[in-house]
């Protein structure tokens, strides 16, 4: 197989793939690493990489379980063929790693990211690759019913993306929205309720008061502050974010709905589950 056959192959795969045909780009993928370990070989990096892709949107349209199996024995192949530190190993570690958690083992999931950052320390690699995998794994961790050691891993996670990319960058932000949430899951809701607070008042000084992160903070401040007991305050809190929600997003739009359904809840003394809505996406 020639490059550029295999390369244009592959680009039509992902094309599918970002169309929303998912399956339809599982099967070219995996057509295309057959094709490629049957002319360059099984552990030819192209082949890994056709497989690496293929397994990755299994995962995508929800087959989580058999995702992991895929990344499994794929992560297995390319440490034979290239290291565990070569690039691929690293991100075919680090999808298995996030399938397993999605397909309901955090706790594998959690040793497994731990598995690669030991790697990626004897190997000298730093950088917010490094933290990005570390924001992982206290998130598996937490998962898996550990919030106060979930909230100590992503307290360092938010250090490090304030000296590396500043405390104003989004993925600095995301970082800082895990530790308050893990600091609320361990059972402090008041500190979580404050440093929400004040997460929504930095971002909406440094981007405006209407983005969606800090409506996701204004949320989170409104959920844990009636977690802390203050039902009132909590209710006010949603009264005031569902009448921005409708501005800003629009009256049907989800978090608007899900502010008014809080703001009854709290109004009635009725708590909620801890607050999963994340208009933005995981670093």
């Amino acid at each position: 197989m020639e490059a550029d056959e295999f390369e244009s192959r592959y680009a039509a795969a992902g094309d599918r793939a970002r169309s929303g045909d998912l399956a339809g780009a599982a099967r070219r993928y995996d057509s295309l690493a057959s094709d490629s370990a049957r002319e360059l070989g099984a552990r030819d990096l192209n082949t890994l990489r056709a497989r690496h892709q293929h397994a990755h949107a299994v995962g995508e349209s929800g087959r989580y379980a058999e995702a992991a199996c895929l990344y499994e024995r794929l992560a297995a192949d390319v440490v034979e063929a290239f290291g565990a530190a070569h690039p691929l190993a690293l991100a075919v570690g680090h999808n298995r790693a996030g399938y397993v958690g999605r397909a309901g083992d955090a706790a594998q999931a959690a040793r497994l990211l731990a598995a690669l950052l030991a790697v990626h320390a004897q190997a000298g690699l730093d950088g917010t690759d490094v933290l990005v995998i570390r924001h992982q794994q206290a998130h598996w961790v937490g998962e898996s019913g550990d919030a106060l050691r979930a909230a100590e891993l992503e307290r360092a996670v938010v250090e490090g993306f304030a000296n590396q990319v500043g405390p104003y960058h989004q993925q600095t932000y995301l970082a800082r929205h895990q530790h308050a949430h893990w600091i609320g899951r361990s059972g402090a809701a008041a500190d979580a309720a404050s440093r929400y607070r004040v997460l929504a008042e930095e971002f909406a000084r440094a981007y405006g008061p209407d983005e969606q992160i800090v409506l996701d903070a204004r949320h989170n401040q409104a959920h844990w502050s009636g977690a802390a007991g203050d039902f009132a305050e909590a209710a006010r809190l949603y009264a005031v974010l569902a009448d921005d929600c409708a501005r800003v997003l629009g009256a049907g739009h989800p978090m608007t709905g899900l502010s008014l359904e809080r703001r009854t809840r709290w109004a009635t003394g009725v708590s909620g589950e801890p607050p999963r809505w994340l208009g933005w996406r995981s670093v």
